[in-house]
């Protein structure tokens, strides 16, 4: 009877454990989602030209590339709990001091200051799955997956709805006080093994060399890696200029392309859950195959619309419910190659690859967009990348 009731408190606490986990992706989503909702405002009033308005959108991103690969390896040394309650805190220090600052290059300064929290808050959170759950890594990396669309919806919501009355100030504000609850609940509830304890949990494992880049020589680490940033190029390209080619193309009112286009990143959230799920059940590599292949010919399908414009979007709602599964897939299909001790730093690694592709993926398509039409232009930055990534999963090789 003990046995058992100490099992289940196990459980209840990988549980809380796993749950606490999924919030910094929220919290991310929440900022980097409204950031744009707020934008006019902003310009207004630090009087941004396009030029600066577009630094303001991408600095963020690449601050969070910056620290994404060392949040990985930093979890395999110093533990997650460290990490990501060292991110949290600045990430809502970034987003709290937006309240003072009065001057463009302050501003400028905190928002790099919250996206290198956020990059360090984010890639260990997955690695809290790996070394947790590994027989339902699949499941959960999906469900952070998950959350991040959920955060992605709640945050334009919150900023539109408190914009007109109180200021593009006060809802990042709020993000950032709900940043320091979270980081304050991660530092005394959030237990994970402690480095050393799993150097001796692995030691007896000869199949890995003892190298902590070691895994970067692997075959199917390198497939792996190519695959993330291909797929994110794609994704960021396609999320960046979507809305675009149905103005334009498919010539619908900006209201519906407003619902349609949340409603394919909707769809996305179910996807990632239903892929995760499917990694556990069929298998990494045929679950990421599917959702890739899927990605491909669907946002081929959407580009060239061959049946008019409302097929058109259903193709687009069924690309957005595959094409957002690669960061969770190819996140966990990183973890089962490496040994329990590198499992941080491969997922940083692969995670910080990703990354660099959404950096240029939308660059990309707006430079073929004024020498081609969008659609083309968009088959190439879109179609053709997550096609090249369907062909790399087929070259992997699941290991026994």
């Amino acid at each position: 009877m003990q046995s058992k009731a100490g099992e289940a408190a196990n459980h209840s606490g990988i549980a809380g454990v796993i749950f606490l986990s999924l919030l910094p992706s929220f919290l991310y989503a929440l900022f980097r989602f409204s950031i744009g909702v707020a934008l006019p405002e902003i310009g207004g009033e630090f009087n941004l030209d396009s030029g600066q308005a577009g630094i303001l959108v991408s600095i963020s991103l690449a601050a969070a590339t910056a620290t994404t690969g060392l949040a990985g390896y930093l979890s395999d040394r110093l533990g997650e709990k460290r990490v990501i309650t060292g991110g949290l805190f600045l990430y809502s220090a970034g987003l709290l001091g937006i309240l003072v600052s009065a001057r463009y290059d302050l501003f400028l300064a905190l928002v790099v200051l919250n996206g290198l929290g956020s990059g360090l808050m984010l890639t260990p959170t997955y690695s809290v799955i790996g070394r947790l759950v590994p027989r339902s890594r699949g499941i959960w990396t999906g469900a952070l997956s998950g959350v991040y669309n959920i955060g992605g919806f709640v945050g334009p919501v919150l900023t539109s709805a408190l914009l007109a009355t109180f200021g593009w100030r006060t809802p990042f504000a709020i993000m950032g006080g709900a940043g320091i609850v979270v980081a304050v609940l991660a530092l005394f509830l959030l237990r994970v093994p402690p480095p050393n304890v799993r150097a001796k949990s692995s030691s007896a494992t000869l199949s890995f060399n003892s190298s902590r880049l070691s895994f970067l020589r692997q075959r199917n680490i390198v497939i792996i890696g190519a695959a993330m940033f291909l797929a994110d190029l794609a994704f960021l390209a396609l999320i960046s200029w979507a809305p675009t080619f149905m103005l334009n193309q498919l010539s619908m009112p900006p209201e519906q392309v407003g619902f349609f286009f949340g409603l394919a990143i909707a769809a996305g959230g179910l996807g990632v859950m239903s892929m995760g799920y499917l990694f556990d059940r069929i298998g990494g590599k045929r679950a990421t195959l599917l959702a890739a292949g899927m990605s491909a010919g669907l946002s081929f399908l959407f580009l060239v619309s061959p049946g008019g414009s409302w097929l058109g979007i259903a193709f687009l709602i069924f690309a957005g419910f595959a094409a957002n599964s690669f960061w969770s897939l190819l996140s966990a299909l990183a973890q089962v190659n490496v040994d329990q001790s590198q499992i941080g730093t491969a997922t940083g690694v692969i995670q910080n690859i990703g990354f660099v592709g959404a950096m240029i993926g939308p660059v990309i398509a707006g430079s073929l967009l004024s020498n081609s039409p969008i659609s083309s232009a968009l088959i190439v930055t879109v179609s053709l990348p997550y096609l090249i990534y369907t062909l790399l999963v087929i070259f992997y090789k699941p290991p026994k």
